[in-house]
């Protein structure tokens, strides 16, 4: 027998989430989870078993706007329990630019509520990520996805009080998972609220140079061994080796390293650099040899650019994991480094086997204060820290300055002590996870047409001001300068918010484009 009600919820769920309709369509809700109940202002509402209703049996609507009140000052929400659907309406409603994700507490349940009530209008929501199942693993992640902190505000977790009573241990399950997505959010919002203008302006001056760039595809001998070379102190170890066997190895040195390399008579294959700080590139200050190609990413700094051609070196400009190198990239092709993970060391990696290699060794990459060491010896560091030394301030001072700006924990070795951090652990992690990226083709070193990119972009952000629910892509590449202009919580922003930014965002992209 037919039910409407399912049919037509099944159909708005397949419209954007395809992908949920077949395990929803083989769950059994038999006996079913919930029943449907009638409120005395006549509006459906689904009930447990021994009766008790998700909503509320007089009038579901005010009892929406209140919790919707109470969630005011977030712009993301988890809601734990879908009901009928009518406190995420409201939520929708009173806050045009916010998104929620809607928990159920597994399959059998979410079809058995697709049975009972029409929810079809949430179902279809763009601004609504749907959990059937409390324990789904993909949780943190979706929340990453879902949740924008520049955009959004805060976020939390609300359940209806019902529904919570009934299922503790999923309410649980989806807290904890809740959390642990939150801070991965945490981890990328405070690096976007860093570095957010400066990757903007570094982004927009990269792309203009463009046209001195990616002339060619690298050609590398891919028969050869390929060595990514981190700056970790493990890389004295491997000097020897990679002296001994030069001619066997193609080298890939992360921007660090670069120096320690150097001062050992090694000169790398390919210098790979993603950092945006002017003090990038200090690490180039040994002097790039014409016969190095330089990777870097287009949120690196502008100078490291101007030194490789300088130095009459073949530069790669690649688009790394900035949605306005995204947007870029949608203009014309480019070559992509990953450089989700934060860490040169993963981009170099995807840098080696982007250019054909399979066979790829990586030395120095402890991800780890070894032995109380937070660098190789040879590094820029080294020369600048012991040229300003003093008997007050010795250099170790300096040293002990970088391995301690933030919580560590010690380990007792045979070689001393070993420090680690949060921000090494995620980066040790990332580069455990690394399974190889895509090869680069020709196709994707072409002339970048600047002049169309600016021109398509500006416009695009001009329609953006007028209309804060405009394009998506767009409002997405302005995000992380979002951010940055949050952080600053100034009155200006108490008074403007994200529209004030985004006015900030154009016109600092009219001077740095010269267009002001």
């Amino acid at each position: 027998m037919i039910n409407p009600v399912f049919e037509k919820n099944i159909k708005a769920l397949g419209q954007r989430r395809s992908n949920l309709v077949p395990p929803i369509l083989a769950a059994t809700s038999d006996p079913p989870v919930y029943s449907r109940r009638i409120a005395k202002n006549g509006q459906a509402v689904p009930a447990f078993a021994d009766g008790v209703s998700c909503n509320s049996m007089y009038d579901p609507g005010r009892e929406a706007a209140q919790i919707a009140k109470d969630c005011a000052d977030s712009g993301c929400v988890v809601f734990a329990g879908l009901g009928g659907g009518y406190h995420v309406r409201e939520f929708l409603r009173a806050n045009p630019v916010a998104r929620c994700l809607v928990a159920e507490s597994g399959f059998s349940a979410f079809r058995s509520l697709l049975e009972a009530v029409d929810v079809s209008d949430v179902l279809a929501s763009p601004r609504v990520a749907v959990i059937p199942d409390c324990a789904d693993e993909s949780i943190p992640k979706l929340i990453a996805s879902s949740y924008l902190p520049a955009l959004h505000g805060n976020f939390r977790v609300v359940s209806l009080r019902p529904w919570q009573m009934h299922n503790e241990e999923s309410f649980r399950a989806l807290s904890s998972l809740a959390k642990r997505g939150l801070e991965i959010v945490s981890a990328d919002y405070s690096v976007q609220a860093h570095f957010g203008r400066l990757w903007m302006h570094n982004i927009m001056r990269n792309l203009q140079m463009l046209s001195q760039a990616n002339r060619a595809l690298p050609e590398f001998d891919t028969g050869k061994k390929a060595v990514v070379a981190a700056a970790g102190p493990g890389l004295e170890d491997s000097i020897p080796d990679l002296r001994e066997r030069r001619s066997s190895y193609v080298i890939f040195s992360t921007d660090t390293a670069y120096g320690t390399l150097v001062a050992n008579g090694i000169v790398p294959d390919a210098f790979v650099s993603i950092d945006a700080q002017l003090i990038s590139a200090r690490h180039a200050m040994h002097g790039l040899k014409p016969s190095v190609t330089v990777i870097m990413d287009l949120c690196g700094n502008p100078e490291i650019a101007r030194v490789a051609k300088a130095a009459g070196c073949e530069l790669i400009v690649t688009a790394g994991s900035h949605p306005l190198a995204k947007y870029a990239m949608s203009v014309s092709p480019l070559p992509e480094m990953d450089t989700s993970s934060g860490t040169v060391t993963v981009a170099a990696l995807d840098a080696a086997h982007s250019c054909g290699f399979s066979d790829v060794m990586t030395v120095g990459a402890d991800f780890a204060y070894v032995a109380g060491k937070p660098y190789a010896r040879g590094t820029y560091l080294e020369r600048q820290f012991y040229h300003t030394a003093t008997r007050l301030v010795p250099a170790e001072t300096s040293y002990d300055a970088i391995m301690f700006r933030t919580p560590v924990r010690a380990r007792r070795d045979t070689g001393g002590i070993t420090y680690n951090t949060d921000v090494l652990d995620r980066y040790s992690a990332a580069f455990a996870s690394y399974r190889g990226g895509n090869r680069w083709t020709k196709a994707m070193f072409r002339p970048f047409p600047y002049e169309r990119f600016l021109s398509l972009y500006t416009s695009g952000v001009s329609i953006l001001l007028s209309d804060t629910s405009g394009d998506d892509t767009i409002l997405f590449t302005l995000l992380p300068f979002v951010a940055w202009r949050r952080s600053r919580e100034d009155e200006e922003w108490k008074a403007t918010g994200v529209a004030g930014a985004l006015r900030l965002a154009s016109g600092l992209i009219a001077g740095y484009t010269g267009l002001s």
